[in-house]
């Protein structure tokens, strides 16, 4: 390797990626069990309430920190709402009201089927073109996910 060709990571090596991928899933493997911990003494809508404050105010520092600025375009202000409204705001009501009602396992499993509906759907919207393999993948999801429960 050169010393131009640096940035290219090597096939046998953890990247900074891999870290901040293995980061994430932790992050999201303690997300649950976190919630609910945090729901025995919160109700479910003054704890999502303070986590997007927080997070909010976060990110805007962060943002202003990166950017140095913080406008956006005027003809994105429809769609930014209405991505926060489905993204954001009724996905966190369903999650935080899930998790409120089940086991954080329980929570979890039902989360992993996530791939198994956005292929569903993207198949029926004809957005992807779905393969016999990810089919059977499917099927199978569906299969593991039945005998646990």
């Amino acid at each position: 390797m050169t010393s131009t060709d640096s940035h290219v990571p090597s096939k046998n090596r953890f990247s900074v990626y891999d870290i901040m991928l293995i980061g994430m899933s932790l992050v999201w493997g303690i997300n649950f069990s976190v919630v609910k911990i945090a729901l025995t003494d919160l109700s479910p809508l003054s704890f999502n309430s303070l986590r997007f404050v927080l997070a909010s105010l976060f990110l805007l520092i962060l943002l202003w920190i990166l950017e140095r600025d913080l406008s956006f375009r005027r003809e994105d202000v429809g769609r930014l709402v209405l991505l926060g409204f489905i993204g954001h705001t009724l996905y966190q009501l369903c999650f935080i009201s899930g998790i409120a009602l089940t086991a954080a396992g329980e929570s979890s499993l039902i989360y992993g089927t996530t791939p198994i509906f956005v292929a569903l759907l993207s198949s029926v919207l004809g957005v992807e073109r779905v393969r016999r393999k990810v089919w059977h993948s499917v099927i199978l999801s569906f299969i593991g996910v039945f005998l646990v429960v």
